[in-house]
């Protein structure tokens, strides 16, 4: 549930910012501002991926043996 809501925050934020630069018609942009907010979306979405990864990978280990 953890990495869902970390996937989205970056998903979230990774539109905004494309919605932002489509805004100024692709042109140049506020690169202080929009890239710390980039910067920290796509962290989070890393974040997410690892977790759900790190998730799976938690459940496949505890799948009795014979």
């Amino acid at each position: 549930m953890g990495a869902a809501v970390f996937v989205l925050v970056g998903f979230g934020g990774l539109i905004w910012c494309t919605l932002q630069w489509a805004s100024t018609g692709f042109g140049p942009l506020d690169y202080p501002a929009l890239l710390r907010l980039l910067i920290l979306c796509l962290t989070a979405l890393a974040i997410g991926v690892q977790l759900a990864l790190t998730g799976f990978l938690a459940a496949i280990i505890e799948i009795p043996t014979r």
